[in-house]
C-alpha cells in the first residue's frame, strides 16, 4: 500500500491495523513486529509535507495535509475533518478551498 495513502497504524499484542487515508483498514496478525513498527512510523512520517488545522466555524475545522507520492513531482491534499462538519456541504467546501489557497500560499507548496 503506498505509505501517502496511511493514515495511521494500531497496534496490539496480535499485530497491526493500518487505517488508511480513505477510510479502509488491513490487518495483520504479527505477534513480532520486530522494526516494523519503526519503519511504518518512518514512512508515513517522511511522506507529509506539511500539516495544518484550519478552524473554518464554531463548529469545527479541518486538518490539510500536504503529501508527497513517492516518484511523482506532485503534492496530494487530503482534509481531514472534524466530525461536526459536513464535507458535502457546500459552504464547508468553500470554506476549505479557501483555507487551502491560503496554505498553500503561506507555505508555498
Amino acid at each position: 500500500m503506498p505509505w501517502y495513502e496511511v493514515d495511521r497504524a494500531v497496534w496490539d499484542q496480535e499485530g497491526v491495523t493500518v487505517v488508511m487515508t480513505g477510510g479502509g483498514q488491513h490487518r495483520v496478525d504479527l505477534p513480532e513486529p520486530g522494526l516494523l513498527p519503526e519503519t511504518i512510523r518512518e514512512r508515513v512520517t517522511n511522506s507529509i509535507l506539511a500539516s495544518r488545522y484550519v478552524r473554518l466555524s464554531e463548529r469545527g475545522g479541518v486538518r490539510l495535509v500536504a503529501r508527497r507520492i513517492a516518484g511523482r513531482d506532485t503534492v496530494e491534499w487530503e482534509f481531514v475533518y472534524d466530525p461536526e462538519l459536513d464535507p458535502t456541504d457546500p459552504g464547508v467546501r468553500a470554506a476549505v478551498e479557501q483555507a487551502l489557497e491560503e496554505v498553500r500560499r503561506a507555505l508555498g507548496v
